[in-house]
């Protein structure tokens, strides 16, 4: 019964965050709405523009490892899930999205709660080590998350 409750909020954070890109060309549109431009030209005048573009399609792909994730919880394996998590909280973090931090805060801490996750040291180190397999998608993430904030750093 917790499990079928806990992928409902699974669920519904993959539906934020496949939100994002409607919402992203929903401003956008009102922007180009008041200038004759079209989106490419926006693009390529306003940099800012083009880092909220990439900012707003990574977050299908944290919805897509969400998805993967209730697979997971399924199996019981919570300690990769949570781990995870953790990695897509660090690059929300850096893309500035912290309502997503919340919403992935959340999610390990329920999935935490509900199976009572025991982190030692070596299953710390088990964990990160058997969990490669299931992170390159984190990387990709986090390696665009943290292009997307260094390219925001510099045009500021």
């Amino acid at each position: 019964m917790k499990t079928k409750k806990l992928k409902k909020w699974y669920t519904l954070a993959q539906i934020l965050l496949c939100v994002t890109p409607i919402m992203f060309y929903i401003q956008v549109s009102y922007k180009l709405i008041g200038s004759q431009m079209d989106l490419q030209a926006l693009l390529q005048q306003d940099p800012a523009v083009a880092i909220s573009f990439l900012v707003a399609i990574i977050n299908p792909f944290v919805a897509y490892q969400l998805q993967y994730f209730k697979k997971q919880i399924e199996t019981k394996d919570t300690n990769i899930v949570i781990f995870s998590l953790m990695i897509l909280m660090v690059a929300q973090m850096l893309l500035g999205n912290i309502f997503y931090v919340c919403v992935l805060g959340f999610l390990a801490f329920q999935t935490y709660r509900l199976y009572k996750s025991s982190w030692t040291r070596t299953q710390v180190f088990e964990t990160i080590r058997h969990a490669w397999s299931y992170m390159i998608p984190n990387v990709a993430i986090m390696a665009l998350s943290i292009l997307c904030f260094y390219a925001s750093m510099q045009i500021m």
